[in-house]
């Protein structure tokens, strides 16, 4: 306590040299400070956060009923989340904040509707991840009728996709979803494989690697028991993650996947697929790919 004085006497005649030490006065100062340090802290923090920030900014305009300005700030907030590098559960999450506050400001059923559609793709994505996640640590399934996991939630999915369609995550998941079930289905990992070439740069990096994991989970297991045509299916997908670099994960070689991929092509003597993937790894430490 002695030396908190002395420091704050110190301070004080610096800052009001003529005048003789208030301890009040230098405690009130010091005390308005770290309000002020706080508050450039946390707006240092907002900046860094442009969509919290522009949500926060959207709840002041609809406390004060400032309709005109909420709704620029919800215009600039929709332009954001679809820039975003968030997952899309936590963009489904953020639009039914949003949806919710301009139902409040204005009163619109639409933004009602929206509120819930939202929190409803909310749901489904996260099932979705769930699901293939829960099929994909499982065995094969060779008897769709008698082994299948979330029956009904895949026959949910399967009798209603369209509705998700546009959503280009659920949509590659469903894709996946469908090497899962059906894994002998040819003309799955055909669907998959072209809308990865449309979707896949599109993807956040964090999504396409589970992506990636999941359609290689169900390629091993298919080992020794899928036709010849569709492991070779499966090598031009490895083939595109070959040259879309995708093998490295925050600059480091995913060595199992490229293990499996390297098995496969010389399972396959796919000397394409052998040649491209040396040639990725050329120069690579030996450390980094023994």
């Amino acid at each position: 306590v002695q030396e908190d004085r002395c420091d704050r006497e110190a301070l004080d005649a610096i800052l009001f040299p003529y005048k003789p030490f208030a301890y009040t006065r230098i405690t009130n100062l010091i005390s308005d400070l770290k309000k002020h340090l706080e508050g450039f802290f946390l707006q240092e923090k907002l900046k860094a956060d442009s969509i919290r920030e522009e949500h926060l900014l959207m709840e002041v305009m609809n406390e004060r009923g400032l309709h005109k300005l909420f709704g620029q700030s919800h215009t600039r907030l929709n332009k954001l989340l679809e820039e975003s590098s968030l997952s899309a559960e936590a963009s489904y999450l953020q639009q039914f904040s949003a949806a919710g506050l301009a139902y409040q400001n204005q009163g619109e059923p639409a933004h009602l509707d929206k509120k819930i559609k939202s929190l409803h793709l909310f749901y489904v994505m996260a099932m979705l991840r769930s699901v293939c996640e829960d099929i994909s640590q499982g065995p094969l399934i060779e008897d769709k009728q008698e082994r299948l996991p979330h029956r009904f939630f895949v026959e949910y999915i399967g009798n209603n996709y369209q509705l998700y369609w546009k959503e280009r995550e659920m949509r590659m998941l469903i894709r996946v979803l469908r090497t899962q079930i059906e894994p002998f289905e040819i003309k799955h990992i055909q669907d998959f494989s072209k809308d990865w070439q449309t979707y896949g740069p599109e993807l956040s990096d964090a999504f396409r690697s589970e992506l990636i994991q999941l359609l290689a989970r169900g390629e091993e297991k298919l080992r020794g028991k899928g036709s010849e045509e569709i492991q070779k299916e499966y090598l031009k997908v490895y083939k595109g993650l070959i040259e879309g670099n995708w093998l490295w994960e925050a600059n480091h070689l995913n060595k199992s996947l490229a293990r499996q991929i390297f098995q496969l092509a010389l399972q396959e003597k796919d000397a394409d697929c052998l040649n491209s993937f040396l040639l990725k790894i050329e120069g690579i430490p030996e450390s980094e790919i023994h």
